[in-house]
C-alpha cells in the first residue's frame, strides 16, 4: 500500500492469496484488502472489510462494508480502492484492518485476517507499529 503501511499474515482462497492492510498517513487511516492470483484462471471472491478501533470492531461504510464481489484476472494483484475506508486519527487510540474473503457461493464469511495494529499516540500524529513496539 505504501509508506507507512503494514498488512496482516497471507490467508488463501481457491488459490487466491490475500491480507488486510492499514496505511497511515498525516490525518487519516485507510484500511484495505490486498490480492494477488497468482493461478492461470481468474478467481472470483467475496470481501467484507472493517476496521478495529481500540477493540472495537466498525463496518466499513458502503458495501465493502457489506460486502462485494470482485474478480481478479490470473497473475493480476489489485488493492480495494483507495480511501473506501478510512477513518481520522484519533489521539492514544489503537487501530487495525478487519477482512474476511471467500467464495461468492459460501453462505458464511469463513476465515478473516487482521492488519497489523497501529498506536497513534497522545500528541495524535506519531504513530508506532505493532512490530516496533
Amino acid at each position: 500500500m505504501g509508506d507507512d503501511s503494514r498488512c496482516g499474515r497471507l490467508r488463501y482462497v481457491n488459490g487466491l492469496a490475500w491480507s488486510p492492510c492499514t496505511q497511515v498517513d498525516t490525518q487519516k487511516l485507510d484500511f484495505a484488502v490486498w490480492l494477488s492470483n497468482t493461478g492461470k484462471k481468474p478467481v472470483t471472491v467475496k470481501i467484507k472489510m472493517a476496521y478495529v478501533q481500540a477493540g472495537t470492531a466498525y463496518d466499513c461504510p458502503g458495501r465493502w462494508g457489506t460486502g462485494v464481489q470482485v474478480e481478479i484476472a490470473p497473475g493480476a494483484t489489485m488493492t480495494s480502492p483507495e480511501k473506501v475506508c478510512a477513518v481520522d486519527k484519533l489521539p492514544a487510540t489503537a487501530f487495525q484492518a478487519k477482512a474476511w474473503v471467500g467464495a461468492p457461493g459460501e453462505t458464511s464469511w469463513g476465515y478473516r485476517e487482521m492488519s497489523q495494529t497501529v498506536h497513534v499516540q497522545a500528541d495524535g500524529v506519531t504513530t508506532i507499529w505493532a512490530d516496533e513496539a
